[in-house]
């Protein structure tokens, strides 16, 4: 532009659309280029600015609506009359206002007031020169201006948290309830029909948008805590063997997840548990502990597995008594004293003992008659092994009985339970026509020979004797018979009462205890008698006739 001279200077009026630095040049005739810098700002102070708060209202009422100030850029109300050099005259433009204040400054540090009437939604904007203007809607008391949302501060995981949104007026006043247009929740918060359900423990931030406004509240969700904690048998089990576990709770129906390298299975009772180890080493089994509204509890089972061996021996005699039968094992490297019955826990290795081939407890003797073990038969009772699982070790014993009767047939060792049959067989005393014949047992409680009985302990007795003398009758009786015989013949005499009296004579002055002697007197009667009586009597006849 052509500019015009004062004093030797040229003004020129400069127009800029943008902000921004920029270079100016001048030159004329005859004289040089010369360059200027030039800065274009806003025409608004960027350290001031207009505040404008709002009044709470009531409709169909003249009032004060707004207070309007000017600010620093730390908010701090400006001395205008310094600043400015002077009031600052605002201009107010409105909508829905009626009967607004005109003519409004702002001098000092004062604070303007705009009034009017107004009975719906309104909206002021203030502005003045140099500082930018300023928007603020009113909305008077019975009209929703924003929403409240309502929630717990604190709430349970996994219970249901109810929860409210009002349309609220300018004074806080709750109008009607309303539903959420969009709600936003940090992750663990779900919404369950009127409720919210948080599944995490944490502090949740919930945020909820309707048409006239939006809110947002914080939750802090907490969950009980549980009690979990394991009592077993130690922390040693064995290879193949079920080692039980137990979980112990202070809540009910803990619901418990097993992480284990081992085979295991869950017992009846819900925390009871049975691990069984299938290899050597140290594991460890995790159990979990579940349940709505408590923490997760975790909690780690240390086991050391290793493979023993449980090693049996027993001694067993045939009468059904257990035998303490003192013996020398060797397991490994390591000999030692053993009284059976005898247990051990040993690992996989050798092991040799020596099984005695008698033995005796008391009065009692007991011959070993085979021992077994590990799928083998031992008759010598010399074990010789190497152990690898778990092994019995039986050994059986024969109980022997000793019958020692004195002057019996049948006197001996026997092994118990067996049927013995002692006798007791006639013997000579002086000659063939005197013996000794068995008369009663000395220490046994039979009647009668031969017995037979079941041998069950050692029995020492022995045989009393009497002289039996019925060879010697049976001689005499012979002798006697002839002669009778002969005499009767001779002189006639009845022969049946004869011998019968002298049979009575015989038994009543010797004892005897013979069937021979019944029969000698049996001889002469029954039928042999009646024949031999008729033969005397027909005899007799003959000579009386004769």
């Amino acid at each position: 532009t052509r500019g015009s001279g004062f004093n030797h200077a040229v003004e020129f009026e400069v127009d800029s659309l943008n902000e921004g630095n920029y270079t100016i040049s001048v030159s004329g005739p005859g004289l040089d280029r010369f360059q200027s810098n030039l800065d274009v700002v806003s025409a608004y102070s960027e350290s001031y600015t207009l505040s404008v708060i709002p009044i709470p209202a009531l409709p169909g009422l003249r009032q004060d609506l707004a207070m309007i100030s000017v600010l620093d850029e730390s908010g701090v109300l400006v001395d205008v009359g310094k600043t400015f050099l002077g009031p600052i005259k605002l201009d107010i433009s409105t909508t829905n206002i009626e009967e607004g204040t005109s003519n409004l400054s702002i001098s000092g540090t004062g604070t303007a007031v705009y009034g009017g009437l107004v009975n719906e939604n309104a909206r002021i904007t203030a502005s003045a020169s140099g500082i930018s203007p300023f928007e603020v809607q009113l909305k008077p008391a019975g009209i929703a201006a924003s929403i409240e949302f309502d929630v717990p501060k604190i709430a349970h995981i996994s219970e249901k948290i109810p929860y409210a949104i009002h349309e609220i007026d300018v004074f806080g006043t709750p109008l009607k309830r309303i539903f959420a247009s969009s709600m936003s929740a940090t992750p663990g918060i779900v919404t369950d029909g009127n409720y919210l359900i948080s599944n995490a423990e944490d502090e949740a931030r919930i945020a909820v948008l309707s048409t006239v406004g939006a809110d947002g509240k914080t939750i802090d969700t907490f969950a009980n805590d549980m009690d979990l904690s394991i009592s077993s048998y130690g922390n040693r089990g064995r290879v193949g063997k079920e080692l039980q576990v137990n979980l112990l709770s202070d809540i009910g129906d803990v619901k418990v997840l097993v992480d284990s390298p081992l085979p295991y299975k869950k017992l009846d009772d819900d925390l009871k548990y049975v691990i069984t180890p299938d290899r050597e080493g140290y594991f460890n089994v995790t159990f979990t502990g579940i349940k709505e509204g408590y923490k997760t509890k975790n909690i780690t089972y240390g086991l050391f597995a290793e493979k023993i061996i449980d090693l049996l021996i027993k001694a067993i005699g045939s009468d059904g008594n257990e035998l303490n039968i003192s013996q020398t094992v060797s397991i490994g490297n390591v000999s030692s004293t053993a009284i059976t019955p005898y247990s051990a826990e040993i690992k996989p290795q050798f092991f040799k003992t020596k099984l005695p081939a008698q033995f005796d407890v008391g009065d009692k003797g007991y011959t070993l008659t085979k021992a077994t073990g590990a799928g083998k038969e031992f008759s010598n009772g010399m074990i010789d092994l190497f152990l690898e699982k778990d092994t019995t070790i039986l050994a059986k014993y024969e109980r022997m009985v000793q019958i020692d009767v004195a002057g019996a047939e049948g006197s001996g060792f026997y092994p118990y339970g067996q049927m013995i049959t002692l006798s007791v067989p006639p013997k000579d005393k002086m000659s063939f026509l005197v013996r000794e014949v068995f008369d009663y047992w000395d220490g046994l409680p039979y009647e009668i020979e031969p017995v037979s009985f079941t041998a069950s302990e050692d029995i020492s007795a022995s045989v009393v004797y009497r002289d039996d003398y019925s060879f010697l009758m049976l001689v005499i009786a012979v002798i006697v018979t002839t002669v009778l015989y002969t005499t009767a013949i001779r002189k006639k005499v009845n022969l049946r009462w004869e011998i019968s009296k002298l049979v009575d004579l015989l038994r009543n002055n010797i004892k005897v205890n013979s069937p021979k002697v019944s029969h000698i007197r049996k001889s002469f009667e029954g039928k042999k008698k009646k024949k031999f009586s008729w033969q005397l009597k027909r005899k007799k006849d003959a000579t009386g006739t004769n």
